[in-house]
């Protein structure tokens, strides 16, 4: 996939449990209609999400899209992290906690318009554990949450005596102006 069959759009198969076919019909028309190229992905059920999004990314697109919930995101985010592809959010989840607390419309043609703004912000995500997060995390042993999504600073606490490491660092996601 090269970055002139349009910008790539990861969606979850699982996102929400809306009906992929009629998702995928349905995100080409408010793409065709925002005026905006897409190269729709969609991640299949048994698909690991980290080696589509690795494969989407070996063509250095300006922009990539994750098309789904929080766990989508946060999966396209974690491959995003280090490079200079900008993050696009199309929350498409059941509570889209990342999408809310960065103010993104949950409305995809909305969503959609504010991909094709040009605004971006660099965020802060955190790590746990060699894992990346943004906005949550959690486990049996380790309790992280709220990451504080600014440019300055990211905060997370670990409980139950868990050995925990962190480390900030920061990818660009499209936001509204």
């Amino acid at each position: 996939m090269s970055a002139s069959n349009g910008i790539p759009v990861i969606l979850n198969c699982r996102a929400g449990g809306q009906a992929v076919n009629d998702m995928t019909e349905r995100l080409s028309v408010l793409f065709k209609e925002a005026k905006l190229p897409a190269a729709l992905i969609v991640a299949g059920e048994h698909q690991d999400l980290s080696r589509v999004v690795q494969r989407a990314l070996a063509a250095r697109p300006a922009m990539i899209v994750a098309a789904g919930g929080d766990g989508t995101i946060n999966a396209v985010a974690s491959e995003v992290v280090g490079t200079d592809t900008i993050l696009g959010v199309l929350p498409m989840g059941t509570l889209n906690h990342f999408a809310r607390d960065l103010h993104i419309p949950t409305g995809l043609s909305e969503a959609i318009a504010t991909l094709g703004s040009g605004t971006t912000a660099r965020i802060d995500v955190g790590e746990v554990n060699g894992r990346i997060f943004l906005n949550n995390s959690a486990s049996a042993s380790i309790r992280a949450s709220s990451i504080i999504a600014s440019s300055s600073r990211c905060a997370w606490a670990a409980g139950n005596g868990a050995r925990s490491y962190g480390r900030r660092c920061c990818c660009s996601a499209t936001i509204p102006c």
